[in-house]
């Protein structure tokens, strides 16, 4: 299969467009971006993403416990400074400490490797390729994320204007439904964004409408793209504008 031997540079395919493909074909495996710093992993089974790991720290165990009110800022402290003369990993420390619990630690780890695969969206230069098989799912905290409910957090918060713009030009002229596929998928958003699908399910895509649906016009755009890479969206022939 095509996708299960994916190899591009990002300039040329979009993190967000591989990981659609991926999902779509139920691809198991990870899918590595080689940057400057060192190589960036996206794990899937079963055409879910489990999450990733990034070359470079950007989400801290430490600054997500914090953020979450399960550590404070003292007790962090007092954790990296002992983090920091021995070569346990901070995790180890915290436990050791009893400054989290092992449930609220494993909770953190998954909030990471989220984050981690989420920060992957803004990814815009390097080299990628997907390695398939279950021998490539390892090392890493799985946390099993909807691929709809991903692809569009992903699209909304981090992906660049760029890889939205030429599919919303394409939208503004094309008539708007969804496909028999779209419904497990759309089972897997908040309220609000089950909404406005509902709306697309009432009338055909106009400005009208987007102006009537419960979401900001950027996540309305991210939401259908989303949809439209995953398969659940299908766009018909240009509308007519009829001229006054």
């Amino acid at each position: 299969m095509e996708t299960l031997q994916l190899t591009a540079d990002l300039k040329e395919l979009s993190f967000a467009a591989a990981l659609a493909r991926l999902s779509r074909t139920k691809a198991t495996g990870a899918l590595e971006i080689l940057d400057a710093i060192g190589t960036n992993r996206a794990f899937l089974l079963n055409g879910i993403p489990q999450g990733a790991k990034l070359s470079r720290l950007k989400h801290p165990i430490g600054r997500i416990l914090t953020t979450s009110g399960l550590l404070t800022e003292a007790q962090l402290n007092e954790a990296l400074a002992m983090h920091n003369k021995t070569e346990k990993l901070l995790g180890q420390v915290l436990l050791e400490l009893r400054l989290v619990s092992p449930e609220a630690l494993r909770q953190a780890m998954e909030t990471q490797s989220r984050q981690n695969l989420l920060t992957m969206f803004a990814l815009t230069q390097g080299q990628m390729e997907f390695h398939e098989g279950l021998v490539y799912l390892t090392d890493f905290t799985p946390t099993p994320c909807p691929p709809l409910a991903i692809l569009y957090e992903g699209t909304r918060d981090h992906t660049p204007a760029a890889i939205l713009q030429p599919f919303l030009a394409t939208l503004t002229f094309a008539s708007v439904r969804l496909s028999e596929a779209a419904a497990p998928l759309v089972a897997e958003l908040p309220p609000a964004e089950q909404m406005a699908l509902q709306l697309l399910l009432q009338a055909h895509f106009t400005g009208e409408l987007a102006r009537a649906v419960p979401l900001p016009p950027k996540a309305l755009g991210a939401l259908l793209y989303a949809l439209h890479e995953l398969g659940g969206l299908e766009l018909g022939p240009a509308l007519n504008v009829a001229r006054s």
